[in-house]
């Protein structure tokens, strides 16, 4: 699993790291292998915060925390690993920055390297990181043998770069430091974007090699051969994350993500109810929630599916949890539209409107709005949310599939085949459009094999737990041709 933030999907996946440090597991060298990140008064101290920086890449926010205390009661004074605590903790950014500055003075023993990182982590904190790339430039000039630091420059090289062009990025930062699985874990995801299977296999086995004992090298592991159509193959590292730590939150939406793709419906049911259970985070069960979903419309019931959103939709409203409620009346719109009841869609959308309040929603929204009104044939009035989603800065490796699935609505099949081939080439819905343009286009062996294809395609975000609701939509499209 990586919880790096690749561009908000069209359908309201969220930004889930604002961390300077990208989130993806690694496995730290023995202290003795690395330079030494500050200069405590014990080698305890120094240890803990090395495995504090592990834990968050390993996506063990937790665990990090615990490691973190460790190397504070270990060393009170340690100034480095408490603005590393300061950086990671909740509130707002004015909160996280004055916390940080506070603690800048702190910094008894570190280096000049060090010094720019705890700058660099105060002015992420407070949202300024693009603008503070040379001061982690600067550090990692002045550390170049220190992987973390160099680390966390190569991954603001990455922001805003094709694929291959970040692909190109990890792997000249693992030429020079080619233990570090963290740059593997994020490699293997990338890789996949490219289209490049065998790599993305590859680094998903180094990765794995690198960090034997880490439930998340193994999360990772599941996930690609999930992607990879290899579903049984990944059971037994569900399997030893378990073993590993059977406090993993998401092993039972991997098994069920896994059961859904092989076609168990029933076993699939299973494993999201019990991973729903013990949620009590509203969030986390609205998150949960949108399983059974999935469930129900790969069992082909609709309705059920219909009455599971609309649930989530009153659920997320009623408990108030931010970003949540605008994304579940989304959805709701867009499913109404493909089978449900078409007459509330422009009430759905009316509240999920209502809701937004940045503009990452609002873009969400438009993009919802855009597919949910091309199906309901209104066509400039999708086009026109389109255009609304692109002018708030909606990703723009979405907009070709958009425009794709506007196009064959609308039957312009010269129009989505343009658009379907500046389309990402690995993402399930321009898969499943691509299936439905053969078909629609006399082509039908060649997209009878795409779409059966697409049909047995993980549904699961890569790299995280949820849902990814654009791959339902394509599955949804293919299922009623």
């Amino acid at each position: 699993m990586t919880r790096q933030a690749r561009a908000a999907w069209l359908l309201g996946a969220a930004l889930l790291a604002p961390s300077a440090l990208s989130l993806h597991a690694q496995v730290v060298p023995a202290a003795s292998q690395q330079p030494a990140p500050t200069a405590p008064s014990t080698a305890a101290a120094k240890a803990a915060f090395r495995n504090a920086i592990f834990e968050t890449q390993n996506v063990g926010g937790d665990r990090a925390q615990k490691q973190l205390d460790a190397a504070l009661a270990a060393d009170p004074q340690f100034g480095l690993a408490r603005i590393y605590q300061a950086f990671l903790s909740t509130g707002t950014a004015a909160e996280r920055e004055a916390r940080i500055s506070a603690t800048l003075g702190a910094l008894n023993g570190a280096s000049p390297a060090e010094a720019l990182l705890a700058v660099f982590w105060r002015e992420q904190a407070a949202g300024r990181g693009a603008a503070a790339v040379p001061i982690i430039k600067a550090a990692a000039e002045l550390a170049p043998n220190d992987a973390e630091i160099n680390y966390i420059y190569a991954n603001t090289q990455r922001t805003g770069k094709s694929a291959a062009e970040q692909v190109a990025v990890l792997k000249s930062f693992l030429q020079r430091f080619p233990k570090h699985a963290a740059a593997y874990n994020t490699l293997a995801y990338i890789l996949w974007r490219t289209g490049d299977r065998d790599g993305t296999l590859a680094a998903a086995q180094q990765y794995a090699q690198n960090a034997p004992e880490h439930p998340n090298a193994h999360d990772t592991f599941a996930d690609i051969l999930l992607l990879l159509g290899r579903g049984q193959e990944a059971i037994p590292h569900v399997q030893q994350i378990r073993r590993l730590d059977p406090t993993w939150p998401f092993a039972e939406a991997k098994l069920g993500a896994i059961a859904l793709t092989m076609g168990d419906v029933k076993a699939a049911r299973t494993h999201f109810s019990t991973g729903l259970t013990p949620a009590t985070d509203p969030a986390d069960r609205i998150d949960a929630a949108y399983w059974l979903v999935a469930t129900d419309l790969v069992a082909k019931d609709t309705r059920a599916a219909v009455e599971q959103i609309n649930r989530i939709a009153d659920v997320a409203k009623s408990a108030d949890v931010p970003g949540a409620v605008s994304l579940a009346y989304d959805r709701a719109a867009v499913l109404e539209a493909y089978v449900g009841n078409r007459s509330v869609v422009p009430a759905r959308l009316s509240a999920a409107s209502a809701a937004a309040t940045n503009n990452n929603q609002k873009a969400t929204y438009q993009a919802h709005a855009a597919i949910a009104l091309s199906r309901l044939g209104q066509g400039e009035a999708a086009r026109a949310a389109l255009a609304e989603f692109t002018k708030l800065g909606g990703p723009a490796d979405a907009v070709p599939a958009l425009e794709a699935l506007l196009a064959l609505d609308a039957k312009d099949y010269g129009a989505a085949e343009a658009a379907l081939a500046k389309a990402p080439s690995m993402d399930v819905l321009p898969r499943a459009l691509r299936a439905e343009l053969l078909m629609r286009t006399g082509k039908k062996a060649e997209g009878e094999a795409l779409r059966k294809e697409v049909m047995n395609a993980s549904l699961k975000q890569d790299g995280n737990p949820g849902v990814e609701f654009s791959a339902l939509i394509g599955r949804t499209r293919l299922a009623s041709l």
